[in-house]
């Protein structure tokens, strides 16, 4: 859960249109404030893409008093830029009637995730990755889909067996997949007939063009550095960086937390030397673009890319040979 210290009405409609997040408000003063963190695991399977914010003592504080929940163990839940529904907790509501509560909302029960087919060694499958996978995995087998949680419960993926009864295969490329809406429809159904109730929707780009707002000196290292990076949303992502060159003002290539990379790397947030860091800021090379410099440095762009938009191979790679694209 992510403590916010500043968070306006303009913000909040702003990031759950973008996000469809869930945002948790509480007091973490308040003694009883902490009755919700029982209820997050299952909570957080219902939202996985989503975000959880808290607002401290010291930060935000007009606006809880404004929501009548300063003080109160209480949450709103809210998604595509609307309230959808708030619990506050007087009462001491129990386990099962806080997720009474949760799936009482009309709330939208949809994953951001990565899709790709390995054809050699994992012929005719599908794979699925909705999470990181932390520690020991759990399948539901059902027809020709398993349903993967972590050991917490968390749903991270699906492995759809047998997938050329549902997609057109052969035209399916070896790697990353880009689904279409038909192809989305088609994989909805075979989990509506197989008695899940998830359902996968196609989300936001997880490579795309940014813009470094600032950039420091690691507290910890000798040549990382932490960068504030502008990705066209309303709240800045902090990433470690190790290139060299890397400067604030510089417009670049970011792979965001969930993004699958060309040599099938997978980008989480973590940790680099104790800081967080919630994506990579990426080099020709790492994007693999045939006129890449095979050596270290972040691809810095000529200005003019919109913010948070997808970014473009074939053009970046077309300026990479041109000389307009340099480390």
């Amino acid at each position: 859960m992510e403590k916010i210290k500043a968070l306006t009405k303009d913000q909040l409609v702003d990031i759950t249109k973008s996000g469809r997040t869930v945002l948790e408000f509480s007091a973490s003063w308040c003694p009883d404030c902490r009755f919700l963190e029982p209820f997050l695991p299952q909570i957080e399977a219902d939202f996985p893409a989503s975000t959880f914010y808290q607002i401290d003592r010291d930060g935000s504080v007009d606006l809880a008093k404004e929501m009548n929940i300063l003080g109160i163990p209480s949450f709103v839940v809210y998604q595509d830029g609307q309230e959808i529904g708030r619990l506050v907790n007087k009462d001491r509501k129990t386990k099962q009637e806080v997720e009474d509560f949760m799936h009482s909302l009309d709330y939208k029960r949809t994953y951001d995730m990565i899709t790709s087919i390995n054809k050699r060694s994992y012929p005719n499958t599908l794979i699925v990755i909705l999470g990181q996978d932390h520690g020991r995995s759990e399948f539901d087998e059902r027809e020709n889909v398993t349903r993967v949680t972590d050991e917490q419960g968390k749903l991270i993926g699906f492995n759809f067996f047998n997938v050329d009864q549902v997609l057109d295969y052969d035209q399916l490329p070896d790697g990353k997949v880009e689904l279409t809406a038909d192809q989305l429809a088609a994989l909805n159904k075979v989990l509506k007939d197989a008695g899940f109730d998830d359902k996968l929707e196609a989300g936001s780009p997880k490579i795309v063009y940014g813009k470094v707002a600032k950039c420091e000196k690691h507290p910890d290292s000798d040549h990382l550095h932490v960068t504030q990076v502008d990705v066209g949303t309303s709240q800045l992502q902090q990433i470690v960086c190790g290139a060299p060159n890397i400067a604030a003002g510089q417009t670049v290539v970011v792979a965001l937390p969930g993004a699958l990379m060309p040599n099938g790397a997978q980008i989480w947030s973590g940790k680099l030397r104790g800081v967080e860091s919630d994506g990579m800021i990426c080099a020709a090379r790492e994007l693999a673009l045939p006129h890449a410099e095979q050596k270290r440095g972040i691809m810095v762009l000529p200005a003019g890319f919109a913010l948070g938009t997808a970014y473009e191979p074939a053009k970046l790679d077309e300026l990479l040979a041109s000389g307009q694209i340099k480390l």
